[in-house]
C-alpha cells in the first residue's frame, strides 16, 4: 500500500538513506543452503560490470542528496574482479559518507584490495559463521586487516531467518503494518538499475515471485518524477512484498546458518 498523495516534490527537503546495500554480483564461493540472496540458485547470473554500476549510481545520486553508509556486498564481495576501483569510486562522492563492505570471511584479498580499503576508510564487516573452516579462514582475514590498520566488526549469526519460501503469508492490513514496524531487514537494496526498499523485495522480483513497480525505484526514469515516487514510498505504512516474506510472521522460522549444499 502506497501513499501516493503523501509525498510533494521540495526542492529544499533533502532524500536522505540511511544504508543502501549494492549487490554487484551473485558469485560466492560458499554454497549455503538457506542464503538469503539465493547465490547457489543464481550462480554466474548477475554481474554488474565497474563502467555499468557507476553509470547507475550517478542516475541514483541524482535522486537522492545523501546516503549515510553505502555497503557492497554479493554473492561474495570480494570474488568482484574491481571490488578495489569500486571502493576508490565511492570514497570520492561527496553525497556518500560510509563505506561498508560486507563478506563471508572465507577469502583472503590481495594487497591492492587491502590498501583500497585502508586508504578509503572502508569499515569491513564479516559475517559470524559456524563451519571451523570458516572460522579458520575468518581469523587469517581478521589477521590481515589488523596488519593494515583497517576497521572491522564480526557479527554474530547464530541463526538466519528462512527468506526461501515466499509464500504468500494470510495477513490483514494491521498484521502488515506492525511486521513492517518492527522488521529490522529493512536497508535500501541498489541491484542494477532499481532501488528496492529490502532484500526480500528485490528477490521477489528477481525470481518473478511477486513485482509492484510502484515500490521500486528505476534510477534511469525521470529524476523529478523518481524523486516524488521515493518519497511516497518512503511513507508508506508497509509494501505489498511483505505479504510474501517471512518476517511477516511474529515468529519467523530460523535456520541453522552456512549449512553447505
Amino acid at each position: 500500500m502506497i501513499a501516493r498523495e503523501l509525498a510533494k516534490e521540495n526542492p529544499d527537503d533533502p532524500i536522505i538513506l540511511k544504508t543502501t546495500v549494492a549487490i554487484l554480483l551473485s558469485r560466492c564461493n560458499l554454497k549455503c543452503r538457506d542464503c538469503h540472496n539465493h547465490a547457489p540458485e543464481m550462480g554466474n547470473e548477475l554481474f554488474i560490470e565497474f563502467e555499468q554500476f557507476k553509470k547507475n549510481l550517478e542516475n541514483l545520486l541524482l535522486i537522492v542528496d545523501q546516503i549515510n553508509t553505502f555497503a557492497v556486498s554479493g554473492g561474495e564481495i570480494l570474488l568482484y574482479k574491481d571490488v578495489d576501483k569500486v571502493l576508490y569510486y565511492l570514497s570520492k562522492i561527496p553525497q556518500i559518507r560510509n563505506l561498508l563492505l560486507v563478506t563471508n570471511g572465507t577469502v583472503l584479498p590481495p594487497e591492492r584490495v587491502l590498501t583500497a580499503m585502508k586508504d578509503t576508510k572502508t569499515l569491513v564487516e564479516i559475517s559470524g559463521g559456524a563451519t571451523s573452516l570458516q572460522n579458520s579462514k575468518q581469523y587469517q582475514l581478521i589477521s590481515l586487516l589488523e596488519k593494515y590498520s583497517i576497521n572491522y566488526t564480526v557479527t554474530p549469526q547464530p541463526s538466519w531467518i528462512n527468506f526461501n519460501t515466499y509464500q504468500e503469508h494470510e495477513c490483514s492490513e494491521d498484521d502488515l503494518i506492525a511486521a513492517y514496524e518492527r522488521c529490522w531487514f529493512k536497508c535500501f537494496g541498489f541491484i542494477n538499475n532499481r532501488l528496492y526498499l529490502c532484500g526480500s523485495q528485490w528477490m521477489q522480483d528477481y525470481f518473478k515471485i511477486h513485482t509492484n513497480e510502484n515500490e521500486y525505484i528505476d534510477v534511469n526514469q525521470d529524476v523529478t518524477r523518481s524523486r516524488i515516487k521515493l518519497r511516497n514510498v518512503l511513507h508508506a505504512k508497509y509494501i505489498s512484498a511483505c505479504k510474501f516474506c517471512e518476517m511477516s510472521k511474529q515468529n519467523p522460522e530460523k535456520v541453522i546458518p552456512y549449512i553447505q549444499l
